[in-house]
């Protein structure tokens, strides 16, 4: 990505300009119906996809004022938006996908196989644990993006430092890399987590609080995961090549099939199987309350909640929904492992309702 001898400003091949304009729409289009699901699903701890979804629409509109910009005008400001933008934003989207998956663990594993054996990590520690490690990957990336941008920047200023500009850009590469990398191994890892749970799922299968339904959205999250995951191997490649990479950053089709179509899939993956249709309203919440989520999940099995999933339905209408069989009427009132105190029941319901 350094300066081009094309004559087409930072671009090193003659950028398509109708398909930039394709490609803006359709994100435009992604942005408007996930903020319509967002808001009227109430799916509130979704909201790492909204801002993924911000990014990527951002990203994609600064794309068009870059191809507009005539080269003799430098790098423009709207490049280093599209190139910084597109190279955060799957972070967002994974830590929706390690949110959505801490939930679907909560809602169909009992407590006692919520441990290290079935799930390789602790429950309580699954969102957490990747979710850190996204942040940590963001940053790296983050620094290294900004560094390539700079030097990008200053390779097209007149009368700058080329050799240390072209330096820093290597060094770019090389700290966005780095940070791809932790991208990957814990995309590589919760990976299999996620294979794995569906896979031990079965061993309590009497136990599942639906017929079955939670393992769409299972393999909706997990599917998901894999279109990031295949996104971040094409962009290590391409840091790999460093400054120097000839062949990938010299062919706009790249970006448009190895990043932008497998991000648009990943929120089409959503339209179609959104987390509030498979889980009740509690777990929809930012601040996931696990002791008042089972409380929901309980009464809803045994008949008793206010009636109102996460998707602003009756919880009789979740997908394959079946009463739990540990959510006996003693579980309500406390006695069961879904039950909390009733002390906390009570102020719950006073909480709902006043």
């Amino acid at each position: 990505m350094a300066k081009s001898e094309t004559g087409n400003g930072p671009f090193e091949y003659k950028p398509n300009l109708p398909m930039a304009y394709i490609m803006a729409i359709l994100w435009v289009i992604t942005l408007v119906y996930m903020m319509y699901q967002y808001i009227s699903q109430k799916s509130w701890f979704f909201w790492c996809m909204i801002v993924g979804v911000f990014m990527e629409t951002i990203g994609y509109v600064a794309r068009i004022s870059a191809i507009n910009t005539r080269a003799d005008e430098g790098t423009p400001v709207a490049y280093i938006i599209n190139f910084t933008l597109l190279l955060l934003a799957p972070s967002f989207l994974a830590a929706g996908c390690y949110m959505a998956f801490g939930r679907v663990i909560y809602y169909v594993a009992p407590p006692a196989r919520r441990n290290v054996r079935n799930m390789w990590v602790p429950a309580r520690f699954i969102t957490p644990i990747f979710v850190v490690l996204d942040i940590l990957s963001f940053l790296i990336v983050a620094l290294g993006g900004i560094r390539v941008s700079a030097a990008i920047t200053k390779l097209n200023e007149v009368g700058s430092n080329k050799a240390k500009a072209r330096s820093d850009l290597e060094a770019g590469y090389n700290t966005a890399k780095i940070g791809v990398i932790v991208q990957l191994a814990c995309f590589g890892f919760f990976t299999f987590v996620g294979a794995r749970i569906l896979f031990v799922a079965k061993q309590w299968q009497s136990q599942w609080p639906d017929s079955g339904a939670w393992k769409r959205l299972a393999w909706a999250i997990n599917g998901a995961c894999a279109l990031i995951l295949f996104r971040s191997i094409f962009r290590l490649i391409e840091f790999l090549g460093g400054a120097s990479s000839d062949y990938i950053s010299k062919h706009e089709a790249f970006i448009y099939v190895f990043d932008a179509f497998p991000m648009l899939f990943v929120f089409f993956i959503f339209f179609a199987i959104p987390p509030a249709k498979y889980l009740p309203r509690m777990f929809m919440s930012v601040r996931f309350k696990k002791h008042l989520a089972a409380q929901e999940k309980a009464a809803a099995a045994g008949g008793m909640s206010s009636g109102v999933g996460g998707a602003g339905v009756p919880m009789g209408s979740y997908v394959g929904y079946q009463r739990h069989p540990d959510d006996s009427e003693a579980a309500l009132q406390g006695a069961g492992p879904y039950g909390p105190p009733v002390e906390e029941q009570q102020k719950y319901h006073f909480q709902e309702h006043r």
